[in-house]
Order: structure tokens, then C-alpha cells, then sequence
């Protein structure tokens, strides 16, 4: 029901009003392989260990929290640790608000993110509150909602195939890639919200493609 409520709140936009959104989320970056592995194997032979691969149970990792508009890439801020509401409130405070009023400085913009907990706990939301932020309503469980998860996947996938050997070159190269994001790619993501929220009316509310 709430995903619905957010098509019929926002099915009817244009592109020129999805230009004033400003998606927002964070991400995880591990040092080797991201995406999935595939092998090839006899059948039934799943669990030996010759087909399977090993992966590090504690792998290195780089934290990103990041944002883009169909204007282009926005800020980012690669932090260590887990986000939590005063690490969030303070991104917001010197990378979020200044790239918003740079990009749009005479014109009302909107703010999206998921509803991770510090994302709606009482802090982020008296900031965004008292910043005069208009947020979007965003449905709960809904990724194929927010377009920064293809970023993400696409920004991971990047990265993974400079092959950084440490922490160190999966820092640089996050951030290299990262500013590096094609404009067009971010424009068409942006205005993908038109196709996505008509996706989910076709399936009354549940799970899209996207």
C-alpha cells in the first residue's frame, strides 16, 4: 500500500521535476570481488570444495556515502565505521546542503533516501526538519525505487575492474570512479523514476525488474 501511495503521489511527475531531486544512500566497497562468481562444475558437485570459491570472512572495506542528481554526480564522503545519526547529520551539514544549494540555489529541490534507521531516527529528522529540507515519502523495502542502487552497482563494478591490490587503492579508485560517473548515465537514472513508478503500478505494489 505504500509503495502504491508513492505512485500515486509521484507517478505523475515530468522529467523536468524529477531534475530537482536529489537521491541520496550509502554503500559498502570490498576490497576484491563484489559481484557474484561464477564457476563451472559437473552436477552434484556443488559443495566440493575443489568448485567452490573462498572468500575472506572479514574482507577490507571502504564506506561511501554519496549523492546524485540528473544535473550530475554530487558529493560524497567516504567515512570508516558504521553511518549512524550524528555522522549523518553532519554529512548533511558539509557535504549534502552546500551541493544542493549549488546546484539549485534559486529553485525548491527535494530530497530522497530509504529508511534506514538513522535516516528516520528523531536527529536526521529535526535536521532535516529545521534545514527547511523537503523530503520525498519514500516506501519501505523499496530499492527498485531508488536509482542510486544501480549506481551503486555500476560504481562497484568499476572499481572492482581496476583490481586495487589495499585499502588504500580502493579509496583512490572509488573516489577516481566516482567523479569520473558519466553525466549522462546520472540524467537517465534521474528520469527512470517515470518507468519505475508505472513498473509498480503494473504490479500493484509489488517488486519491479528494476
Amino acid at each position: 500500500r505504500q509503495r502504491l501511495a508513492f505512485v500515486s503521489n509521484y507517478g505523475g511527475w515530468n522529467e523536468s521535476q524529477w531534475n530537482t531531486v536529489l537521491f541520496s544512500d550509502e554503500t559498502h566497497v570490498i576490497l576484491g570481488g563484489n559481484g557474484q562468481v561464477w564457476v563451472q562444475r559437473p552436477e552434484d558437485t556443488a559443495f566440493l570444495s575443489q568448485f567452490m570459491t573462498q572468500r575472506d570472512p572479514f574482507p577490507e572495506k571502504i564506506s561511501l556515502w554519496g549523492c546524485f542528481s540528473a544535473q550530475g554526480i554530487g558529493a560524497s564522503r567516504v567515512f570508516d565505521g558504521t553511518m549512524d545519526s550524528r555522522l549523518l547529520t553532519d554529512t548533511f551539514t558539509r557535504y549534502m546542503k552546500p551541493h544542493a544549494l549549488e546546484t539549485w540555489p534559486a529553485q525548491q529541490w527535494y530530497f530522497l533516501q530509504d529508511n534506514a534507521p538513522y535516516h528516520t531516527s528523531n536527529e536526521s529528522r529535526a535536521w532535516l526538519h529545521n534545514n527547511g529540507i523537503d523530503c520525498i515519502d519514500f516506501p519501505p523495502y523499496s530499492p527498485d525505487l531508488n536509482p542510486i542502487e544501480n549506481l551503486w552497482a555500476d560504481l562497484k563494478r568499476r572499481v572492482e575492474l581496476r583490481c586495487p591490490c589495499d585499502s588504500t587503492e580502493l579509496k583512490q579508485f572509488l573516489t577516481e570512479e566516482w567523479t569520473a560517473t558519466d553525466p549522462e548515465y546520472l540524467r537517465c537514472l534521474a528520469h527512470s523514476m517515470i518507468d519505475r513508478c508505472k513498473a509498480v503500478a503494473a504490479c500493484r505494489g509489488f517488486k519491479t525488474k528494476y
